[in-house]
C-alpha cells in the first residue's frame, strides 16, 4: 500500500520539482507565470534548513481563472520522466483572495511518486506589481536545473517583512519573521532595488512604510502572545538555529532594516513598480 503524506515535510520535493519542471516547461505557461514563494525561499537561505509545502506563482496576463487551471492541468497531466504522476483529470480549483485587487486560483492535486501519495497545492495569484522586475533563474532539482522566470530575491523579502503586518496588529506569523531574518543573512541582494521593492510592498497593498515603526521601536513582538507563538514555532520546526529569544531576533530583524526604511524616507522619489512580471 502507498504511504499518504500530507504534512510538509522533504517528502514533498519530488512533487513540488515535479510540478516546476511541468509548468515551466509548457509553452501556454512558460511566459505567463512567475515563481515565488517558499521553493525560491528554500534556495536562497544558505545553510538554513527551510521546508517548503507548496508552490506559488505569480500570472502576468489579465487575470483568468479557467485559462489558468486549464493550464495547469495540461501541463501536469505531461510525462517528464522523473517518476512523478500527478492525477490533474481529478485536481480541484478554487479562487483565492477573490474578495481583493490580487485574486488568484489555487489548484489541488493528487500525485504519487515512490510508493508515496500526496496533495500537491499550487497557488497562483494575480496584479502584483514588481520592481526588480522578473528576471530568468535556474531552479536546482533532482532531475537538474529548471529554468524559470522568478520574482527576485529583494522582492521575495520585501513580501516577508510585509507579511509581518497585512493580517493586522498581533497576527504575525511566526515563519515570516524567520523568513526575513534568513533571507536578510543569506540572500543575494542589491541594496537600492531591496528599498524599492519594500516601498512597492506595502503601497501596492494601501500601506506605507510607517507600519514598521513599531518594529524598529521595539513594540513589536512584545506580548505573551507573541512569545508562546515563537515557542511554539520553534518546536514544530525543530531547528537548532531558531533563535530561542524572541526579542533577540526582533533586534536582529529591525537593525537589518532600519537603515532601508531611512533610506526610503530621505529619497521619496525611489523609483516605483511595475505591472507584474514586465
Amino acid at each position: 500500500m502507498a504511504a499518504v503524506m500530507n504534512t510538509p515535510t522533504d517528502s514533498l520535493l519530488p512533487f513540488l520539482e515535479g510540478a516546476l519542471c511541468r509548468v515551466a516547461g509548457a509553452p501556454a505557461l512558460r511566459e505567463a507565470v512567475v515563481l515565488r514563494g517558499g521553493l525560491l525561499v528554500r534556495q536562497w537561505s544558505g545553510p538554513v534548513h527551510r521546508p517548503v509545502d507548496d508552490l506559488d506563482f505569480l500570472w502576468t496576463e489579465p487575470f483568468a481563472p479557467e485559462l489558468i487551471a486549464s493550464g495547469l492541468r495540461t501541463a501536469l497531466a505531461s510525462e517528464v520522466g522523473d517518476g512523478v504522476v500527478f492525477d490533474a483529470a481529478s485536481a480541484s480549483e478554487e479562487l483565492i483572495w477573490a474578495e481583493t485587487a490580487n485574486p488568484g486560483v489555487r489548484l489541488r492535486v493528487p500525485a504519487r511518486a515512490m510508493g508515496v501519495t500526496a496533495e500537491l497545492q499550487i497557488d497562483v495569484g494575480c496584479n502584483d506589481p514588481l520592481d526588480p522586475p522578473a528576471s530568468w533563474c535556474e531552479v536546482p532539482t533532482a532531475s537538474g536545473p529548471v529554468q524559470v522566470r522568478a520574482v527576485r530575491p529583494e522582492t521575495m523579502l520585501a513580501w516577508k517583512v510585509h507579511g509581518l503586518f497585512e493580517r493586522g496588529r498581533g497576527r504575525w506569523r511566526a515563519k515570516d519573521l524567520w523568513d526575513v531574518d534568513v533571507l536578510s543573512r543569506h540572500a543575494p541582494r542589491e541594496d537600492a532595488a531591496f528599498q524599492r521593492a519594500l516601498r512597492l510592498a506595502f503601497e501596492s497593498r494601501g500601506m506605507t512604510l510607517s507600519e514598521l515603526d513599531r518594529l524598529l521601536e521595539g513594540q513589536f513582538g512584545t506580548s505573551r502572545g507573541s512569545r508562546r507563538r515563537w515557542e511554539r514555532f520553534r518546536k514544530e520546526r525543530g531547528a537548532p538555529e531558531l533563535p530561542e529569544q524572541l526579542p533577540e531576533l526582533i533586534a536582529r530583524v529591525a537593525a537589518f532594516l532600519r537603515p532601508h526604511v531611512l533610506a526610503n524616507r530621505s529619497n521619496p522619489m525611489l523609483t516605483r513598480g511595475s505591472p507584474a512580471g514586465v
